[in-house]
């Protein structure tokens, strides 16, 4: 059980309906497994984020 992703629901809807800014969750093992796999998706939220700016 990770008990910080008990609180990641709480955190959306706070990033979301509070301050409306976008959220990203990331869950990982820490091994180099899942390297590429949070590359992208980091990668895809700062273009997101990139495009909400301009």
């Amino acid at each position: 059980c990770h008990p910080y992703s008990i609180e990641a629901l709480k955190v959306r809807r706070f990033c979301q309906s509070e301050k409306n800014v976008p959220y990203l969750y990331l869950e990982t093992d820490y091994s180099t497994a899942d390297i590429e796999q949070i590359n992208t998706r980091v990668t895809a939220f700062i273009e997101m984020l990139e495009a909400r700016l301009s």
